[in-house]
């Protein structure tokens, strides 16, 4: 099921592009040149040749070089210092990764970092200040004007009842007779003020 006969190789050659099965020469305005399928698949067979070659030989050096012991290790990396510390290194690709990748992630993270606490979190502490002021005043307003205005209201209305609560007894002839003084007390004052 492998091979040409294979789901991977059907996937892959229904998936190419019209018109380059052939081959696809470079133009002018197209400076890239793709290899006919033919061209790829007679190559397929010296790329397989030449990896199991290349497995076989570091099959071979390190049977030789641990298995035997024909060669010392220690004295080949003091001798190889430097290939050897490319290598131990991973050819460098950490600490390219880390210059292109990691050092810059972290410059932008700094500076997304800078706004954020400079610009986003001041503007919003001082509207939250300002809020915290507004509100403060609004509540001294409300306590001491409208409060104070209602509870003086509330107070004299209070007090006045207190006042009148004497002359409401309840008995009807000692409001008939405030009645009768009251009345009195008038005639007696209209006379006075106009006289004839």
């Amino acid at each position: 099921m492998g091979g040409e006969e294979g789901v991977l190789f059907k996937m892959l050659t229904h998936s190419e592009p019209v018109g380059v099965g052939h081959g696809f020469e470079g133009t002018d305005s197209h400076t890239v040149s793709l290899p006919s399928h033919d061209a790829v698949h007679a190559s397929h067979s010296t790329a397989g040749s030449a990896a199991l070659l290349a497995a076989f030989l570091g099959m071979t050096f390190a049977y030789l070089v641990y298995g035997l012991g024909l060669v010392n290790p220690d004295e080949m990396k003091k001798q190889a210092r430097t290939v050897h510390a490319f290598l131990a290194n991973k050819w460098g690709f950490d600490d390219l990764y880390d210059t292109l990748f990691v050092k810059p992630a972290h410059v932008v993270a700094r500076f997304a970092a800078a706004i954020d606490k400079f610009v986003f979190d001041e503007f919003l502490h001082t509207l939250i200040r300002f809020g915290i002021i507004v509100s403060t005043w609004d509540r001294k307003f409300d306590e001491g004007v409208v409060d104070g205005f209602v509870n003086l209201v509330g107070d004299s209305t209070h007090s006045l009842g207190l006042g009148l609560r004497v002359f409401q007894t309840g008995r009807i002839r000692q409001y008939v007779t405030f009645i009768a003084v009251s009345v009195v007390t008038l005639f007696v004052l209209l006379f006075a003020l106009y006289p004839k």
